[in-house]
């Protein structure tokens, strides 16, 4: 992909702090972004289901798929919550899956 985009960097930018000038600015600059990794990481963290259940999608953590919060309940919660392990829970037909998530209000 990055043959494609020549100019792909792996980080992100930070916000524009003070002005510096010269090679020591484009150093700083270089070493001035978020890390993909880092970006990425708050997608794939795991809640309790106090956090997750009943709250408005506008209310929800950064990365939580309000469609989809049984993905992001922790493991230590997600049988207490629905009563199946996670293995068993995504080999259910999707209607039940959506019953047990109305159920534990996930929705």
């Amino acid at each position: 992909m990055r043959c494609i985009f020549q100019a792909w960097s792996t980080s992100l930018p930070k916000k524009k702090g003070g002005g510096s000038s010269g090679a020591a600015a484009a150093d700083a600059d270089a070493d001035d972004g978020v890390e993909v990794e880092e970006f990425l990481s708050t997608f794939s963290k795991l809640y309790r289901a106090a956090e997750l259940q009943g709250v408005k999608k506008e209310e929800l953590p950064p990365g939580v798929d309000a469609d989809n919060r049984e993905l992001s309940l922790h493991e230590d919660d997600f049988e207490a919550v629905f009563g199946v392990s996670k293995d068993k829970y995504f080999q259910l037909p999707r209607w039940k899956q959506i019953a047990a998530k109305k159920k534990a209000k996930m929705f």
